[in-house]
């Protein structure tokens, strides 16, 4: 079993989920308390539990598995200004590397765009223009590589009574999840490779 820690880093709180490559699906959250779902955790205590959260799936999860694999969306340069919080980004990034003990994947969002939707650009059919890959193509895309098993108009999120298999996965949870599916297919490619 592989199991990739995703996080999708920012200034101050990161989206983070724990993806089973073989089972192709969720499996543990980082959470403070167990079956909080997919989450949104602060920075600084993201960082304090990294190591000790690594260690547990070790020991609870997978015994006779490595290590499981951390992969951080990578913050990259697209020729325009950046404030602030972009610098306290690629800083927290360094923080949950060294945190965690082992090297991590930096997946640049571009990588992810171009994984889960075949490139940065898409068509729209209505007017035939040609427009940047965003957030909402990016999570359709994610909804697609899981089951339709839930309720209402999303099937892989479902709703209350009927929960599909990403039900409560939301904002930068979505990023986090783009970041796991794009590292297992990076890591499967040179896997094919080697």
């Amino acid at each position: 079993m592989t199991l990739i820690l995703a996080i999708d880093p920012g200034p101050e709180q990161s989206g983070v989920v724990l993806y089973d490559t073989q089972g192709r699906c969720l499996r543990r959250h980082l959470a403070a308390r167990p079956g909080l779902g997919p989450m949104v955790a602060g920075n600084a205590g993201l960082c304090a539990t990294l190591s000790a959260f690594g260690r547990a799936i070790r020991y609870e999860d997978n015994p006779t598995e490595s290590w499981p694999t951390l992969a951080i969306e990578w913050v990259e340069s697209y020729g325009t200004a950046v404030g602030a919080s972009t610098f306290h980004t690629c800083r927290w990034v360094g923080r949950f590397e060294a945190a965690w003990g082992q090297d991590a994947i930096l997946v640049p969002r571009r990588d992810v765009k171009t994984v889960l939707c075949g490139g940065s650009t898409w068509r729209d059919p209505q007017t035939g223009a040609r427009k940047g890959v965003k957030d909402p193509q990016v999570n359709a895309a994610i909804r697609e590589r899981f089951p339709q098993t839930g309720g209402g108009a999303r099937p892989a999120v479902g709703t209350k009574k009927q929960p599909g298999p990403l039900y409560g996965v939301k904002s930068h949870v979505y990023a986090a999840l783009g970041v796991a599916l794009t590292a297992a297919e990076l890591l499967r490619e040179s896997s094919d490779a080697g």
